[in-house]
């Protein structure tokens, strides 16, 4: 199993845990190795995965990058319709940020005082990068934007040294990884999610402890109207034959 992005980070716990159910609904309960190829903000694990030989032996778990693919990215020398999708995982984001940003956060909606703070992220044209800049500048604050990072777990360490201020996550990235490790450091600010067919945003049961900061997001949807979400697939080489798993729906 492929996962286009570092070890430790979320795309890689997130896949790890797949890894680590999906033999079960596999015939021969096959041992399912992790192979993490990261770089160019997750292309270079995609490329791998794309190019590999479609004899079934190879499947991807990724954070895919469909910005690079619209905006023809040269380094994406494969199409994602090309893949075999075969199950999806989709996740909130979280944003999160130090708690000793001038003039420091005691609750979320701090964050609409503090100014000139750094928001790190991956490469300029990746989905995290779009959805937090669209997040800040939707709530007219302003930062200076840093997305120069190869995958969410060196952010976190560039957090942790306070290299910068603010960052996304997964909200399995959150809970496993950063709530543990600086969680008296950083504090959450609002999860993104995407629309729910009724036109309200879902909140996840784990993230209940951000009921709180509703009111930011709902700041910024006075002035305008998105959907964002980040999502990661399942995914195997072009022309690779999938009978239906077991696994429940």
């Amino acid at each position: 199993m492929i996962i286009n992005y570092p070890a430790g980070g979320p795309s890689d716990i997130e896949g790890r845990i797949i890894a680590q159910h999906l033999p079960a609904h596999i015939p021969g309960k096959p041992t399912i190795v992790i192979k993490n190829v990261g770089g160019a903000g997750g292309v270079i694990g995609t490329n791998q995965l794309g190019e590999a030989a479609p004899n079934g032996e190879t499947i991807g778990f990724f954070t895919l990058d469909i910005i690079a693919q619209l905006l023809s990215n040269p380094a994406l020398r494969v199409n994602y319709a090309d893949f075999v999708m075969i199950a999806g995982v989709e996740n909130p984001l979280v944003a999160y940020a130090r708690r000793d940003i001038p003039p420091g956060l005691k609750v979320a909606t701090d964050i609409m005082k503090a100014k000139d703070f750094k928001a790190l992220s991956l490469n300029v044209q990746n989905s995290n990068t779009i959805n937090q800049a669209l997040s800040l500048d939707l709530l007219g604050l302003k930062y200076q934007a840093v997305p120069a990072f190869r995958g969410l777990k060196e952010v976190e360490t560039a957090i942790l040294q306070n290299e910068g201020q603010f960052a996304n996550t997964s909200l399995p990235g959150w809970r496993g990884s950063i709530e543990r490790s600086m969680g008296n450091i950083v504090m959450p600010l609002w999860q993104i999610a995407a629309r729910a067919k009724d036109g309200s945003y879902p909140r996840s049961p784990r993230a209940s402890r951000f009921a709180d900061v509703r009111g930011v997001l709902r700041l910024g949807e006075r002035r305008h109207r998105s959907r964002r979400a980040s999502c990661t697939r399942c995914c195997a080489p072009a022309a690779t034959r999938w009978s239906r798993c077991s696994a429940p729906p």
